[in-house]
């Protein structure tokens, strides 16, 4: 069972990418960190998600891990756990280091791949460290201080400048002498190929196919509508005709007496919507009148879910939960009416936030796993939210299929529950769809 917790949020402002591609590779990164290092090494690096800062609205990343205990700063611990975890940190990126130096001499797949784990290693400073239940947990990797002329702050060993790069010399110093511009390309011969005259030889064989073509079409035409009148030389419309040939309509009997058929049984459906009329205008007070439906009470979150909800965080507004049993891994989805989506590869889109993601790694059959997308404010855009359900991977549970429950809800009241199954692997199955703004639920009040 894999819980993510959020550290904390930094902002954009006054930073700079060592390299754009570093959040890209996310996923990439620590996978191979996993299988090679181990998950220690992995856990190091903070999962970034782009958010907007809540109290300035400047663009920021919010910093998640896997994992589940006390999330402290390396700023709030006593010296003693202070240099503890700043120990452990340093070994780990030791190791990742010394990793990425044995990845360099594996080919240039493996290059590409070093250099970005050497480029995730930079932080702007020792501070940004933190602990996720004594385990150290880098935020704000790959990202350096920018300095006021331009250049960014040395980290590492490694600078980036605004100016020309600095070359490296066979004996590997670096040198600002300017990189000499490249001879210039030698000129094509002028004057005409082979390729050329061909084409010059061909051009009255393509002109000549083309004066045909249009005798042709023009041949035709004049046969299908005549052009011409009375300005026309007599002895030209003669030859050519005078008139467009209009096509005989001829009525067909068995499609008449159709139309016939169709226009009586309209007349009766006529006749016997006015009977029903005047019988509800003339009904008295001895008529039965209608049962009015029964407003059925707003009902309240399962208990089951409510106990599965009690460490995960929860929306101000609108939260939609997924639940199931098992070692299966199951995905959420939410389709958006501008078509982005919430899932475990994007965790935010129109204003939703996925906080619960569990069995990624697969749990056990005691295992009541959730995932849980909630949002503060209202869900934007409006329009029209669809839900799917996928099988991610199984992990060892046999059955055909694997039930669930989705519950939609809204400051503790359900708005949809919807039970299901799925066995398709990887295919995202439609569940529900709602309406943004929503529509009140019967019984409660309009919904502001």
């Amino acid at each position: 069972m894999s819980i993510t917790t959020k550290l904390t949020e930094t902002p954009r402002q006054g930073l700079d990418a060592v390299n754009p591609k570093l959040n890209q590779q996310y996923e990439q990164l620590v996978d191979l960190l996993a299988r090679r290092l181990g998950p220690d090494h992995a856990r190091l690096f903070a999962e970034p998600v782009p958010v907007a800062l809540a109290r300035t609205g400047l663009p920021g990343l919010a910093w998640f891990a896997n994992g589940d205990g006390e999330v402290r700063s390396i700023t709030q611990l006593d010296p003693g756990q202070a240099d503890g975890l700043r120990r452990t940190a340093a070994r780990l990126t030791a190791e990742v280091a010394a990793f990425a130096d044995i990845l360099a001499g594996e080919g240039e797949a493996s290059r590409d791949l070093a250099r970005l784990l050497r480029d995730a290693l930079v932080t702007p400073d020792d501070d940004h460290l933190w602990s996720l239940d004594g385990q150290p947990v880098l935020v704000a990797w790959g990202y350096r201080r920018a300095r006021a002329d331009g250049t960014v702050a040395e980290r590492g060993g490694a600078i980036t400048a605004s100016g020309t790069a600095p070359a490296v010399s066979a004996s590997g110093t670096r040198s600002n002498a300017p990189i000499p511009a490249t001879a210039a390309a030698p000129q094509p011969p002028s004057g005409p190929g082979p390729v050329g005259r061909a084409a010059r030889g061909l051009a009255p064989v393509l002109w000549l196919l083309f004066a045909i073509l249009s005798a042709i079409l023009g041949d035709r035409l004049l046969q299908a509508c005549a052009v011409g009148g009375d300005g026309w030389p007599s002895w030209l419309t003669r030859v050519l005709p005078d008139h467009c040939p209009a096509a005989s309509i001829l009525v067909d009997p068995d499609e008449a007496s159709q139309r016939a058929a169709i226009q009586a049984t309209e007349a009766e459906l006529h006749a016997a919507e006015l009977a029903l009329t005047r019988r509800a205008l003339s009904c008295e007070a001895s008529c039965p009148l209608p049962q009015r439906a029964a407003i059925e009470a707003p009902r309240a979150i399962p208990a089951d879910v409510e106990r599965r909800l009690e460490r995960i965080e929860r929306g101000r507004d609108l939260e939609l939960t997924l639940a199931w049993d098992g070692p299966a891994d199951l995905d959420l989805q939410v389709i958006c009416p501008d078509q982005t989506r919430i899932h475990f590869d994007r965790r935010m889109a129109c204003g939703g936030r996925l906080v619960a993601d569990q069995n990624s790694g697969g749990g056990t059959r005691a295992s009541r796993p959730i995932e849980h997308v909630i949002w503060d404010e209202p869900p934007s855009p409006e329009g029209t939210f669809g839900i799917a359900v996928s099988l991610y991977g199984r992990h060892g549970d046999a059955r055909p299929a694997i039930p669930f429950q989705i519950v939609l809800s809204r400051h503790g009241q359900i708005v949809r529950e919807q039970a299901g199954e799925v066995a398709a692997m990887r295919v995202p199955q439609s569940v529900f769809t709602f309406p943004v703004p929503l529509a009140p639920s019967p019984g409660a009040a309009a919904v502001p």
